[in-house]
């Protein structure tokens, strides 16, 4: 299960999730200390089905966590040659053209 979030503004979709074990934590190393908000990417809580649907509807995306990225990947919305790893966690960003 994944947590996802629609943020539209000017007439960009932008798509914010992760998964949902992820949400509210904080990712840190030694270099980095990040949040993964609930305010940011806190919303609906959805399955692979529901995640690609929001998917349609967005012009971009804000990804965190393994599962998350892995399900998008293999929906060919992102290339496996493009995802970060952020803290020891898979990351991904994307604008659909």
């Amino acid at each position: 299960m994944f947590s996802a979030k629609l943020h539209t503004k000017d007439g960009e979709t932008l798509l914010a999730c992760c998964d949902i074990t992820l949400l509210g934590k904080k990712l840190e190393d030694e270099d980095l200390s990040l949040h993964i908000s609930e305010t940011f990417f806190g919303g609906e809580i959805v399955d692979e089905k529901k995640l690609i649907d929001l998917m349609t509807q967005s012009t971009m995306a804000n990804i965190f966590g393994d599962n998350v990225v892995d399900v998008l990947a293999s929906a060919g919305y992102i290339s496996e040659s493009s995802v970060a790893n952020v803290c020891g966690v898979k990351h991904a960003q994307l604008y659909v053209i």
